[in-house]
């Protein structure tokens, strides 16, 4: 039988090691566009591992009912628009530079990447309160029965 330490430790060796991974992909994607400026089809994999990684990372959580954000991010609309007006501008000024300085495709995807990134955020923070207070209402039932 193995030490609980022992279990720990490799499962916090094994999760750096699958962070460190993660954002080497990322990295790798945005050197060999912007710095290489290589064809898609050159670094399109390492983009579609990497959202596949974000996505097991954040439905994982989600399934198991860990808060994705601390609650005051969940429940204050401020931090949230200024959470998606960030990712509106990174992909607007990606878009802008990708695009050779076209800047009415970098003004709209700046639109449509804030109001996207800001009802996707508003809709997994509600579904992810939703999964909580179940688990709780859960808990507080065995509670009762006791």
């Amino acid at each position: 039988m193995r030490d609980e330490r022992v279990i720990l430790t490799k499962r916090k060796i094994q999760s750096d090691g699958f962070t460190l991974v993660w954002f080497l992909l990322l990295a790798s994607g945005l050197i060999q566009q912007f710095v290489f400026h290589a064809p898609i089809e050159q670094y399109a994999v390492e983009f579609i591992i990497f959202f596949i990684m974000a996505g097991y990372i954040l439905i994982g959580n989600m399934a198991k009912g860990n808060d994705i954000a601390p609650t005051s991010y969940k429940l204050n609309n401020t931090i949230l628009g200024l959470q998606s007006a960030l990712t509106g501008v990174g992909t607007g000024v990606m878009m802008y530079l990708i695009t050779e300085n076209n800047l009415s495709t970098s003004i709209l995807t700046f639109v449509c990447g804030t109001v996207g990134s800001f009802i996707l955020l508003k809709t997994l923070y509600y579904a992810n309160n939703k999964k909580q207070e179940h688990i709780n209402s859960q808990f507080d039932d065995e509670d009762d029965m006791e």
